[in-house]
């Protein structure tokens, strides 16, 4: 198959994108130390974050690779993408107030009866639109976390998101390659804060505040041979991610600042998708993230391994290792939704395997087309 001199000038271009922008250190994105995706689904969560190459919905296109708005086979919309996540110290902590989760004040009592274990939650919202190679839509998202020590002092750590999005692909050599592009404008509030109990009266006291644009870049090339091998490589927070302007999500109450810059990442994943026969699908996923090692964390923190099992398009298995921690989930899917859970864990430091969050998550995606 011969490229045309047009195609080759588009994947030159592509490339160059996907590379500038790599001075400085990064800001994570997420909760742990390796930044990443602003988003994670049931899906992620179960394969241990190995996703990259994977995906044919809206927040996927959006949030993970741009590159995913080929995979819709036609105008889908996704009104309802909801997900909630919560962790074992709330559960094995759920007392009469319990349902306050999202409320400090509201909880603290829960927390100091449980000196010394995190109580965590969060949820997120992701409606979108794909059609085309082109994907719309936008991320609510919010997710807390508090502990007290023997002292009294509580430490929370909170980070509110609201991120207008829009992400675009192109196919060239009949899908061989492919490239994407993703805008998100990014509006923020988060910190992390110690203070007396007696002080503890919100998530949103003295944390940081601002709005920034996010770009994304994304690289996939597939052998039309069997089990379809693929190479997939996604440049976050390309040209930087400054949080100078003015947030559009008035939730910061006393901000300190605007959140740190996020400098550029990479991600690169190899995948194999066979054919076991009798309606079941495999897909085998490895992803080394954080290629040029931002967070400086060892490699095999930064290795995330996936696999998943689906029957007839109806059930998948899923399991994973990623962060460090295994991970486990399953879904199931109808033409018009799908419904996944997910165990998986979170790194609360900032370091590989520091202490880890047992998480779980539970997703719901509403589908028309």
């Amino acid at each position: 198959m011969i490229m045309r001199k047009q195609e080759l000038l588009k994947v030159l271009a592509w490339v160059g994108v996907a590379w500038i922008g790599t001075a400085g250190v990064n800001a994570k994105a997420g909760q742990g130390p390796i930044p990443g995706s602003r988003f994670l689904s049931a899906r992620a969560a179960a394969m241990g974050d190995a996703i990259l190459p994977l995906g044919e919905d809206g927040a996927t296109a959006l949030f993970v690779n741009p590159i995913a708005t080929q995979r819709a086979k036609k105008f889908q919309a996704e009104p309802l993408n909801l997900s909630l996540q919560t962790d074992t110290g709330f559960v094995s902590g759920l007392g009469i107030d319990s349902y306050k989760v999202y409320s400090l004040s509201g909880n603290l009592a829960n927390i100091q009866a449980n000196p010394n274990v995190v109580q965590g939650a969060g949820f997120a919202i992701a409606p979108s639109i794909v059609y085309n190679g082109i994907a719309v839509g936008f991320l609510a998202q919010s997710r807390q976390y508090a502990s007290v020590d023997s002292a009294d002092q509580v430490t929370y750590r909170s980070s509110y998101l609201l991120v207008p999005a829009a992400a675009y692909s192109v196919r060239l050599a009949n899908g061989v390659i492919r490239f994407g592009y993703g805008l998100q404008w990014v509006n923020k509030a988060e910190g992390e804060v110690t203070v007396a109990s007696a002080s503890a009266t919100g998530y949103n006291n003295s944390i940081a505040s601002g709005g920034g644009l996010s770009h994304t870049a994304a690289f996939a090339f597939t052998l039309p041979i069997a089990y379809l091998p693929a190479f997939n490589l996604v440049a976050r927070n390309a040209f930087s991610t400054n949080y100078s302007m003015p947030s559009i999500l008035p939730v910061a109450n006393g901000s300190t600042g605007s959140p740190s810059t996020e400098y550029t990442t990479y991600d690169a994943s190899v995948s194999l998708s066979p054919k076991l026969g009798g309606g079941v699908n495999a897909q085998l996923v490895g992803v080394y993230k954080d290629a040029s090692n931002r967070s400086d964390v060892p490699v095999m923190g930064r290795i995330a391994l996936g696999a998943e099992l689906g029957v007839k398009d109806f059930l998948f298995l899923r399991g994973g290792y990623g962060s460090g921690y295994p991970s486990f989930g399953l879904a199931l899917r109808l033409k018009t939704g799908e419904l996944g859970v997910a165990w998986y864990s979170e790194e609360l430091t900032n370091q590989y395997r520091g202490k880890q969050d047992v998480r779980y998550m539970m997703q719901f995606q509403a589908r028309s087309f």
